[in-house]
């Protein structure tokens, strides 16, 4: 996966993906299906590795302005609900099997506990920790940091987030 791809899970595990990506090869985590409502509270600073230099100046400058903001370093907080079913707790929405850079290294993987660590090499390179943990099969806490970076460029950015989901009901009802 590359560095793009790493942003997009870690800001999408912000906002409340860890609760349908609770495990690695091995052992699932100990959680309820079902709805579940989960709270983020997120930390993006640096500038993303995109290259804009194709942009026409005016369009670059109010894209990058836009970033600055965004990705100013200042905490945000997003609570969401979402359904966890068993196909979504087995898929590994971690693992890119398509991308050869990427590397992922189980830390742990218990009904308690699934922390790993992500690496991608290549024109950005990717490095990670993400950690999750059912406190009881209805309350899970997790924490994500990524750092991803353009060499070339000399741009860097760094995502920490950290959630606390809680399980709800049984009954998903339109919630997807």
């Amino acid at each position: 996966m590359n560095a793009r791809g790493w942003l997009t899970v870690s800001l999408l595990a912000a906002i409340g993906l860890p609760v349908g990506a609770l495990q690695t090869k091995g052992q699932l985590l100990n959680v309820k299906l079902g709805l579940w409502e989960v709270t983020a509270t997120s930390q993006s600073s640096g500038m993303p590795p995109i290259d804009l230099s194709q942009l026409p100046p005016e369009t670059r400058a109010k894209a990058e302005a836009a970033m600055k903001e965004q990705f100013s370093g200042k905490p945000t907080t997003h609570t969401m609900r979402s359904c966890l079913t068993k196909e979504k707790l087995e898929k590994d929405l971690f693992q890119d099997e398509k991308d050869a850079s990427c590397k992922r290294t189980t830390v742990t993987s218990t009904a308690s506990v699934v922390e790993f660590t992500v690496e991608c090499k290549g024109e950005r390179t990717t490095t990670g920790h993400m950690r999750f943990e059912a406190v009881t099969p209805e309350n899970v806490k997790g924490n994500i940091s990524m750092k991803i970076a353009a060499p070339e460029s000399g741009k860097e950015m760094t995502v920490t987030s950290n959630m606390v989901a809680k399980w709800l009901t049984e009954s998903c009802g339109d919630v997807k």
